[in-house]
């Protein structure tokens, strides 16, 4: 079985209030061995590095961690053999006619997201996409017949993948990813403010795949 789990950091609102950056990305496993060391990587952090007290907490978020929890926190993922892409939106690039359709964009990115993470793994085997759940009922259903109707197009048989949408508190892939997008939302958001704004990406830097940052922008 081969998994990718997908997370996103920032917000796709164009009002003064939000976020300048919208920031997508996946860790892509290969196999059931690393999906379950994957999977630990909170656990241990709880054990190790939190007190007691603090350990009853069901998720663990880089919003609300220390710099040296982060550290350990993305250190223990890049051991791990996996691989990451992320496509990062800045919204002042992003076409006005997309831009009156959030959903619709939401979809074109995660499509876009898959197509590169996914190509070569879904001609090997089954594959499991995993996503953070902050759709609507509707919302779902859309974006899945998207997803396989985007690929569709591009293989002769269809992949034998499954879909999932679970919640990051109950998940701890998804934890890890949070991690993961939270570090590259670090790095572009506070891009030009501050030194050491990489400080966190840089953990995983070899295991980045893909950064795609002129997402929109205008040749």
């Amino acid at each position: 079985m081969k998994y990718i789990y997908i997370d996103e950091s920032g917000d796709l609102g164009f009002s003064e209030k939000s976020s300048r950056y919208f920031i997508i990305a996946c860790a892509v496993i290969d196999d059931d061995k690393t999906h379950i060391q994957f999977k630990r990587i909170p656990k241990k952090v709880k054990i190790k590095k939190i007190d007691k007290k603090t350990r009853k907490n069901a998720e663990i978020k880089f919003s609300n961690s220390s710099p040296h929890i982060r550290k350990f926190f993305l250190e223990a993922a890049n051991r791990l053999p996996i691989r990451i892409y992320a496509l990062i939106l800045n919204k002042k690039h992003a076409r006005q006619k997309i831009v009156s359709n959030i959903p619709v964009l939401y979809n074109y990115l995660i499509g876009v997201l898959l197509e590169n993470a996914s190509y070569d793994q879904l001609m090997k085997g089954k594959l499991t996409i995993c996503l953070d759940r902050c759709m609507s009922r509707d919302q779902i259903g859309n974006f899945e017949m998207y997803a396989k109707t985007e690929f569709l197009k591009k293989f002769n048989n269809f992949p034998d993948f499954s879909i999932t949408h679970e919640s990051s508190s109950s998940n701890e892939c998804l934890q890890v990813v949070d991690f993961i997008c939270s570090a590259f939302g670090y790095k572009y958001n506070r891009m030009g403010l501050r030194k050491g704004c990489d400080e966190y990406t840089k953990i995983f830097q070899g295991k980045i795949a893909l950064e795609y940052r002129d997402f929109f922008k205008e040749k």
